[in-house]
Formats: structure tokens, C-alpha cells, sequence
């Protein structure tokens, strides 16, 4: 004869209701319910320039290509 055990799984209803909202929320997230409108500078493009305290020297950018990828650097002056 064969002894098997029935086991259940008990899981607070407190910590079912908070998985049930978490899942409600990435669905409705997902179905762009809590829409955003899409932001744009002001005034067209924002320049930054990354200085030492001194404002004497400034990092350079630079891009490198590798076949049909280009990755973007900064150079920072010593």
C-alpha cells in the first residue's frame, strides 16, 4: 500500500491581495492605461560640458564602430 500525503499550499489572503494589485498593476502598466506624455526640451537640444572645478580643462567625446555598432566614449583630461 502506497502512503501518500496531501499537501496544500496555505497562503495568506493579505499576501494574495498584494500579488493580485501587483499583477493588476503590471497589466494595466503594460495596456498604457497610466499613460505619459512624451517630454522634449524646451528649447531644442541641452549641450553639458563635464569641466574640471577650474573650468581649464573639459572631456572630449569620442565614437568607435565596431562593424555596424558605434559606441559613444568620454575622454577626461588629467
Amino acid at each position: 500500500m502506497l502512503n501518500e500525503k496531501e499537501v496544500k499550499l496555505v497562503v495568506p489572503k493579505s499576501l494574495m491581495v498584494a500579488l493580485w494589485l501587483i499583477a493588476g498593476g503590471l497589466i494595466l502598466n503594460g495596456l498604457h492605461v497610466f499613460g505619459v506624455p512624451a517630454v522634449n526640451a524646451s528649447n531644442g537640444v541641452q549641450k553639458v560640458a563635464i569641466c574640471s572645478t577650474s573650468g581649464q580643462k573639459c572631456a572630449d567625446i569620442y565614437t568607435m564602430n565596431f562593424g555596424s555598432d558605434t559606441v559613444l566614449g568620454v575622454v577626461t583630461p588629467n
